[in-house]
């Protein structure tokens, strides 16, 4: 079967020295199992906050395996009118290119955005090909809680629209499929429907990357330049460096630890966004904190590889359920702590893999960081409770291949309108078309 991926905001085989990611993945599970993919991405990095292509343009990083990158106008802030413009651009841009490419067995499509998951189920509907819908974020949702409190209420009126979008999506969706239960259930309710076989939570995973001793000893050697001491307790954060992230509390909870001549702990933030210079005049002048910007996967593992504590740092009211970087720490054998309630601290709680605080809350972080830095035994249990609970159920590989299966059960069962006739595919294709080293 052919199957179209929909989503905005993962790296790419093209952005260089990166892992893969959730669609990525998939779209290695589908073609082991003999279907093609083609995936729909920007040109815009979403993370990086650069352009790939100055224009529309196909890759195509294995047989099989094509990217059709959709050029639109990029964005500095997260939370941004120009954010909202760009993937207005990017449905607009879909439309107008999905002509010369294959009908689609299946579109799955991520939110965000909505306006592409809006443009695929269209789509679908003219093609009559079955829609899935993949809930990666509560949009809108997330912009609200990204504001402060007095423009909250004039955002509720602004963001009308994109409510409706939300309840059209999912209520036009042949199946949902999720990375938490709660995230589950929203798409649920919006589409006011009961759970069929065909929804299901399917969490985001992790894939260790494979690290040989010279490069390894490479990053070592620049992490050490950079100040990192890998003789210490190493506490890490990976991701980005934005107002929905609790980084400023950590930044206050390492003041703590150095008010209190603790010597042997260090914290290094790896990331990027905008935030980044604010938690750089924040950190000056603390020798436990290091704050690195973006680093590449080689440097993240030697990190996870010297590293006791990963931090799942989310500010207040954080809508993130089950995100991707507790598995990533949990792929390293690292302690989870984290901020974020709910799902993730249950699971946290009952797999004994780390420790949970309050959002927001200093002396709350550096009270759980103490108390399990203090028991060598219980940091070292909560390591290996980690990485077993992520060999168990968040391994990505494993995830991919039941991600592909439900879209296989999907299409078979999909029944074709009567008056359905197949979409001739146009034989030509975007001019620029470029083949990079598979990923």
């Amino acid at each position: 079967m052919n199957v179209w991926l929909l989503h905005v905001g993962e790296e790419l085989p093209v952005d260089g020295a990166t892992r893969r990611f959730r669609y990525g993945h998939l779209a290695e599970a589908l073609t082991r199992r003999g279907h093609t993919v083609l995936r729909w991405a920007p040109t815009f990095n979403h993370a990086r906050k650069r352009q790939r292509f100055d224009t529309d343009r196909l890759v195509t990083p294995a047989p099989g395996y094509q990217t059709q990158f959709v050029h639109a106008a990029g964005y500095t802030r997260n939370a941004s009118l120009a954010r909202l413009l760009c993937y207005r651009r990017l449905a607009r841009g879909f439309a107008r290119l999905v002509p010369q490419h294959d009908r689609p067995d299946v579109i799955l499509s991520g939110i965000p955005s909505l306006e592409w998951c809006g443009a695929g189920l269209r789509y679908a509907r003219r093609v009559n090909a079955p829609f899935v819908l993949d809930v990666r974020d509560l949009w809108p949702d997330v912009l609200r809680t990204a504001l402060p409190r007095w423009l909250r209420p004039a955002a509720d009126a602004a963001l009308t629209p994109y409510r409706h979008a939300a309840r059209r999506v999912c209520r036009g969706a042949a199946a949902v499929t999720a990375v938490s239960q709660r995230y589950l259930g929203w798409a649920l309710d919006h589409a006011r429907r009961d759970a069929t076989d065909h929804d299901a939570v399917i969490p985001i995973g992790y894939a260790p990357a494979p690290l040989d001793d010279r490069a390894r000893e490479e990053r070592l050697a620049w992490l050490r330049r950079q100040g990192v001491d890998p003789a210490k307790t190493l506490c890490c954060y990976f991701g980005l460096f934005e107002k929905s992230y609790d980084l400023a509390t950590v930044i206050d909870a390492a003041t703590r630890f150095e008010a209190r001549g603790r010597r042997d702990v260090q914290f290094v933030l790896c990331g990027a966004g905008g935030d980044e210079q604010r938690l750089r005049a924040r950190a000056a002048g603390l020798a436990n904190t290091v704050v690195l910007g973006w680093v590449d996967q080689p440097t993240i593992a030697t990190l996870m590889s010297t590293a006791a504590v990963g931090l799942a740092s989310y500010a207040p009211g954080a809508l993130q359920s089950l995100p991707n970087k507790p598995f990533e720490y949990m792929a390293g054998g690292l302690a989870v702590v984290s901020s974020l309630p709910g799902e993730l601290a249950r699971l946290i709680e009952d797999h004994r893999c780390g420790v949970n605080y309050r959002a927001g809350d200093a002396a709350s972080l550096h009270g759980g960081l103490s108390e399990l830095l203090g028991d060598r035994g219980r940091l070292q249990a909560c390591g290996k409770n980690a990485a077993a609970l992520f060999a168990d159920r968040f391994e990505a590989t494993a995830l991919a291949d039941r991600f592909a299966g439900l879209l296989e059960r999907v299409a078979a069962t999909h029944r074709p309108a009567a008056s359905h006739r197949p979409c001739p595919a146009q034989t030509t294709r975007p001019a620029q078309t470029t083949r990079p080293a598979a990923a």
